[in-house]
Order: structure tokens, then sequence, then C-alpha cells
């Protein structure tokens, strides 16, 4: 047996993973958990859209390629967040992140592109509107009407057309302001998730297997980390170098290595080379 394999579980700082910090929905949620159903989410919305723009009747090829595109981009970003959240990896959460920022973006110029269209029915964005009410009842208008006069038009419905077009662009706005508030909310589920990733690598214990050590390789070690901790203590975080200083001190108070020359290879915890101290034992 391993004389690391002896070390009371005590001695092991375990990270708090359900800190509030990382759960969102009102602390009923893990980030992680929020940002796979995010996900999740997208992922049936990118199922839809492919198979609309397979079934799609849309004839203009330029319009059916930018559909293309910005799917194929929406398919990436879902890998990459997927890829992420197995392997916690915080960089694959940002390709997301961008495509919900510009999401975002997007439905905040429309929002004012249709609240324009809601105070001046009668300018270019109310134009489009009124074209598309017009069209959509004419195509769904039976051939004639009760007095047999042929189709039956908007203007014969309803009495001012300025105010449907009001009416219209205001549920357009709402469904958008609507929109942009739960994607920021999303967006924000996605960065504690991405901030979450990041702490628990940064915190994750730098002592994570055992190596053979002789009494060389000891005092190299000891002489490292009295260098390091006296001629850069402002490069090495400060938790960190309390940290390592606690567990030498802990491993020597309980006789796990010893600095004498007589003591053959023993096992001690070694740090990983992302927490700074790192060299080669020959």
């Amino acid at each position: 047996m391993k004389l690391s394999d002896s070390l009371p579980m005590e001695r092991q700082a375990s990270f708090p993973h359900l800190d509030p910090n990382y759960k969102c929905c009102c602390d009923a949620m893990h980030v992680k958990i929020g940002t796979q159903a995010i996900g999740i989410f997208y992922t049936v919305l990118a199922a839809f859209g492919i198979l609309s723009a397979v079934l799609s009747k849309e004839t203009s090829t330029l319009i059916a390629l930018l559909e293309l595109v910005c799917l194929f981009l929406e398919v990436i970003c879902i890998i990459c967040l997927f890829i992420s959240l197995c392997n916690e990896r915080k960089d694959l959460l940002i390709p997301f992140m961008v495509l919900l920022c510009a999401l975002v973006l997007l439905y905040i110029c429309l929002f004012l592109y249709f609240i324009y269209a809601a105070f001046v029915p009668c300018s270019y964005p109310g134009s489009c509107i009124r074209s598309f009410l017009l069209n959509n009842s004419e195509d769904n208008s039976p051939d004639q009407n009760s007095s047999g006069r042929g189709k039956i038009r908007v203007e014969d419905r309803f009495i001012d057309i300025k105010l449907l077009v009001r009416m219209v662009a205001v549920i357009i706005c709402t469904a958008l302001l609507v929109a942009v508030l739960v994607h920021c909310w999303w967006i924000s589920v996605i960065y504690k998730c991405y901030c979450y990733f990041s702490d628990v690598t940064r915190h994750r214990e730098p002592y994570g297997y055992p190596i053979l050590y002789n009494d060389i390789a000891y005092d190299r070690l000891r002489n490292a980390m009295t260098v390091q901790s006296t001629r850069t203590p402002s490069m090495m975080s400060d938790e960190f170098s309390l940290r390592q200083m606690q567990q030498m001190q802990s491993l020597q108070s309980m006789n796990r290595i010893s600095p004498s020359r007589s003591m053959g290879p023993i096992s001690i915890p070694f740090p990983s080379q992302e927490e700074g101290i790192y060299f080669e034992v020959n």
C-alpha cells in the first residue's frame, strides 16, 4: 500500500459544487444542468429548423443558402456546448454564448424596427406588415364572400387598417422583448457555468497523482518551493502558496516524507504543471 493511500480524507480540500453562485432558477438547479437544458432546447429548435429548410418551398437561392449557413453555425455551437459539458472545458462554452449574444442583438434590432411601425403605421415597417396581412388574408380567404363580390379583403373586415398594423407591431415587439429577456437570462446561466468550470479547474487539487521520490528529488522540491515563494511571491496565488506550504508541513509532521538520506523512495503527491512548480525526476 502506498503511503499516499493512507492520507486522511479530511486533509483533502473539497470544492463547493453546490455553492449558490453555481445555481440558477432561484437556486433550484445547478448551472451545469441549466446549461444542459438550454442546449437540449436549442437542439430541438435546430432539428425543427433543419426539417423546415428541407421541406421549404423557398425559390430564392440566396435566402436558402443563408438559412443553411445559419443552421450549420448553430449546430456547431451546440456541439461545442455539449463537448464542454462532458469534459468541463470552459473555452467551448464561448461559441454558444457568442451565438446567444448575436441573437440578442438581432432581436433588439427587430424590436426597434417594429416599434417604429407601431408609432408610424405608414412607414416602411408598417407597409411591410400591411403587405403581409393583405397577402395572407387573400391567400386564406374563400373565392367569394357572402355578397358574391369575390375575395374578402382586410379593408372589408376592419374599419382601420392602421389600427391593425399597430396591434400586430405591438404583439411582435412584445414577443421580441420577451425573447431578449429570456436570452439574457440564458447568457447569465451559461456564464455562471463558465465561471464554475473555471473555478473547478483552478481549485482542483494539484496533487492528483503520486510520484516516486528519492531524497534528492525531495531536496530539489523543497528548494524550488523556497525559491519560488521568496523570489516571486506576487506571481503566485496566495491561496495556492499557502496550501502548498501547509501540505508540506502536514506531510512532514505526519512523517510521510523525511529529508534523511537513508530513506528510500517514497510516494508523495506531486503538484501539477498548471499550478506552477514542476520538474523532471531523472
